[in-house]
């Protein structure tokens, strides 16, 4: 790790400054880790919730007759 010091400033400062930055790398490497620890967990619970929306991904998303998607408005409201 390479240290910048400019004309002003003491090398102490530099390190301070340069071993906090690394710190904080080292955090956010250790909660993406976490995190990407986490998700087939949070997958397996996506999954075991019920799909209650009977309708085709088709119908859901509604094309219009030029291929692009409806607008919200057009589209009928389902009861639950």
């Amino acid at each position: 790790m390479a240290l910048n010091i400019k004309n002003e400033g003491s090398l102490t400062e530099a390190v301070t400054v340069a071993v906090r930055e690394r710190l904080e790398s080292l955090q956010r490497k250790h909660r993406r880790r976490e995190v990407a620890q986490a998700v087939p967990g949070i997958e397996a619970l996506v999954e075991r919730i019920p799909n209650r929306d009977i309708r085709s991904a088709q119908d859901i998303i509604r094309y219009d007759d030029h291929g692009l998607p409806a607008s919200r408005s057009s589209i009928p409201r389902q009861s639950w």
